[in-house]
């Protein structure tokens, strides 16, 4: 499941997405929420132009990460 936001204000214009926004929406794509995750951590990253959060988290044991573009919130 992908999932992202809109950040696009009344005028059309674009912000770029929080840490907090991008940490939710790996919390979301994972279906869990904040209190079943033992660790996180939201780094942002500049790949080749593109703006992105890597988020990292673990659940059980188990390790996840993603990359959250920053412009649009989408899973990458």
């Amino acid at each position: 499941m992908l999932v992202s936001c809109d950040v696009s204000d009344a005028h059309g214009t674009s912000e770029l997405i929080g840490k907090t926004d991008a940490q939710n929406i790996a919390f979301e794509n994972l279906g869990v929420n904040a209190e079943k995750i033992s660790y996180s951590v939201v780094t942002p990253e500049t790949f080749k132009g593109e703006e992105y959060y890597v988020v990292e988290a673990q659940i059980d044991g188990v390790k996840y990460s993603f990359r959250i573009d920053r412009a649009s919130g989408e899973v990458k």
